[in-house]
């Protein structure tokens, strides 16, 4: 799957725990099971580790004693290990932001097409009208801007092809001496 970090963050984003473990048995996680209701914590460790025997530490939240030193919870809470699945999480978090930003560079959305047709109407052959509406039944909220220009182009291209065919056939009628 990834790292020993990055497992533990998918544990916790899939699970809702904060674990550590043995890097040699969090690499062998391959995929996270679906959680079943009502299961122990040997059972959830035999479904994702494929055995129960494993030491896996849980972070739970607890109320430390006043006198208990910061230097103490820090080492003891796993410091390094939870700032390493953090910073992992951050990654993560650029990684969707990045996803978001390309979508939203890629696609635009389907009411901005339905909007300049409106305005074309009087003016639009009845080919591009239905050739747009196909675009805007088949989007589910966004057009993919990509795959409208690789269809025009292809489209116009194709017409274009047409039209000079047409216009060589033309050309050699109208050339032709009439009987």
């Amino acid at each position: 799957m990834s790292s020993k970090e990055g497992i533990c963050y998918h544990i916790l984003r899939k699970y809702g725990i904060l674990i550590d473990g043995p890097r040699e048995v969090l690499s062998q996680v391959k995929k996270l099971p679906s959680l079943e209701e009502n299961i122990t914590f040997k059972q959830w460790k035999q479904n994702v580790f494929k055995r129960n025997d494993v030491e896996i530490d849980v972070y739970i939240p607890s109320q430390p004693a006043p006198q208990t030193r910061i230097d103490t919870l820090r080492r003891e809470g796993g410091e390094e290990h939870i700032k390493r699945i953090l910073k992992r999480y951050g990654r993560f978090k650029e990684k969707k932001r990045a996803e978001y930003l390309i979508e939203r560079m890629s696609t635009f959305p389907k009411d901005t097409l339905i909007s300049l047709l409106d305005k074309l109407e009087d003016n639009l052959e009845e080919s591009v009208e239905e050739f747009f509406n196909r675009y805007i039944k088949s989007a589910e909220e966004n057009i993919d801007t990509e795959s409208l220009l690789g269809d025009l182009i292809k489209v116009y291209n194709g017409v274009v092809h047409s039209y000079r065919k047409l216009a060589r056939l033309y050309e050699i009628e109208s050339n032709t001496p009439h009987k």
